[in-house]
């Protein structure tokens, strides 16, 4: 018995060593299941690549019932038609009444034709001989009476008037920007009470260059889409669902179809652009020019215009140099390395990453100094009182960059740069009473500018003569203690298609 009773043991723990091996197996296929990549997945449409795509209709209807051969030699309405087929082919086959909404009589003959055909579609006596497929007969009967088919869970439905939702690759909202640069000046100030006004001291010599942007794509896109339609038809716009909806004919819903597709094709545009600003100080004396291998990792370096492909230089001096470069921009710090060589650089600011078309790109490092711009006194029962009105004046760095993208790789870069430098802070004093006025200096430049995917636009000049001795870092002082230094400004606009 005690054997026995030792063999029935070791069975027992045979069996649920087994069993427990068995589970441990299955979980780890469970598992490896889990964790194993898909490789396929079903969609309802064809797929392509990395997107799904539909077929064509004529793929579609080109098997199952709709492919099968009708001969019909008749003479009737359209339902009593769509009656015969439906008895022919077993497929539910109905004619929707008119659902477009009540409008005023057209004004255009042609729509007013096209109407009136659309509403006497589905009564008007037609004459039909006809031998093909049930979609061929049913594209037939289209043409025919002005109205279109549709298939849904089953049935054909004639239809005259459509409802179809689109949707606008736009975010919400309008985009404006505006620009001014003019030599005008008119300020006022008040000192002991009294107001100080100074007037235009531009006399005759003023200019004004105003660059203005605004926009908004979906009050363009109703305005287009509207002019599409016909006089019953109609468009309601959906901003925070970034959709419209559209009734009218099926004829009128391809045009907008074909419109808001090349529509989305434009404003889905993207672009990678890398902007840096770099600033220069050189001594008085110096001349020099700025190589652009230095701003390379390429060795040879194409330009394409703006300076001769063998000098491949920039000026220094006081006008503003451009050049288009074809090459990869060195990292910062070997762009750093390079740029010593010709005197002391520091970099300014950086900005950028992917934006869309007409989208502004607005690029800053300034500096706030806080002054007092007004001080009056005034009396009462309990003494004098003294009013002091602080104002702010900014200076620095200012850049707005504008891409318009076009085909073939191809952007309309529109920037406008602002440079400012505040050179003093005279007091002023009458009666008693001081202000403080600023002494700014300011440089503006705006222009458009076509480049290709993959190019460098390089700007070099802004200059700006600093005298006296100066430790501060900046746009415009930094560094090295010289009676008498050369500051400029050094911008590299890159660009590179962001399509996604």
């Amino acid at each position: 018995m005690r054997k026995t009773f030792v063999l029935l043991c070791l069975c027992a723990l045979g069996c649920a060593g087994d069993m427990r091996e068995k589970e441990i197996l299955s979980k780890e296929d469970e598992w490896a299941g889990m964790t194993r990549s898909k490789i396929v997945s079903v969609v309802e449409d064809s797929y392509l690549g990395a997107k799904p795509v539909r077929l064509p209709e004529d793929t579609v209807f080109s098997t199952g019932v709709f492919a099968r051969k009708i001969t019909l030699n008749t003479k009737g309405a359209l339902p009593d038609i769509c009656a015969s087929i439906s008895a022919m082919t077993g497929l539910v086959i109905s004619v929707q009444p008119d659902s477009s909404p009540a409008a005023a009589a057209p004004q255009d003959g042609l729509d007013a034709k096209l109407l009136s055909a659309l509403k006497q579609g589905a009564g008007q006596l037609i004459r039909v001989n006809y031998t093909g497929s049930l979609h061929g007969l049913l594209t037939y009967l289209s043409g025919k009476t002005g109205m279109a088919w549709e298939y849904d869970e089953g049935s054909v439905s004639f239809v005259s008037t459509k409802v179809k939702t689109f949707t606008i690759w736009s975010a919400p909202g309008k985009v404006a920007f505006s620009n001014t640069i003019t030599n005008q000046s008119k300020e006022t100030a008040t000192l002991g009470g009294t107001s100080v006004q100074v007037q235009d001291t531009s006399m005759a010599t003023a200019q004004t260059n105003s660059t203005a942007l605004s926009f908004d794509v979906w009050e363009d896109v109703a305005n287009e889409v509207k002019s599409l339609l016909t006089q019953t038809g109609s468009v309601t716009m959906n901003q925070a669902a970034g959709t419209i909806t559209v009734r009218d004919t099926p004829y009128v819903l391809q045009q907008v179809g074909r419109y808001v597709d090349d529509l989305n094709a434009r404003l889905s545009r993207q672009i990678a652009m890398s902007v840096k600003v770099w600033s220069l100080e050189i001594d008085d004396s110096a001349e020099a020019a700025l190589n652009l291998d230095i701003f390379f990792e390429n060795p040879s370096v194409l330009v394409s215009s703006g300076a001769t492909s063998a000098i491949k230089t920039l000026n220094l001096g006081g006008e503003l140099s451009a050049a288009i470069v074809d090459g990869k921009l060195k990292d910062s710090t070997a762009l750093l390395k390079g740029l010593r060589r010709l005197g002391k650089a520091t970099q300014v600011t950086s900005g950028g990453g992917v934006v869309m078309s007409n989208q502004p790109v607005p690029i800053q490092a300034i500096r706030r100094d806080a002054y007092l711009a007004s001080s009056s006194k005034s009396q009462n029962e309990y003494g004098d009182t003294t009013t002091l009105t602080p104002g702010e004046v900014t200076t620095g760095f200012a850049m707005t960059v504008i891409p318009h993208i076009l085909e073939r790789r191809r952007v309309v870069l529109q920037y406008t740069i602002n440079l400012s430098s505040l050179d003093a802070m005279e007091e002023f004093t009458s009666n008693s009473s001081t202000i403080q006025l600023p002494k700014v200096s300011n440089r503006s430049f705006s222009q458009r500018m076509s480049l290709k995917m993959g190019q460098t636009l390089v700007l070099a000049g802004f200059e700006q003569e600093n005298a006296g001795r100066s430790t501060q870092a900046g746009l415009v002082a930094f560094g090295h203690a010289r009676e008498y230094a050369k500051s400029v400004i050094i911008i590299t606009i890159s660009t590179e298609s962001g399509e996604i």
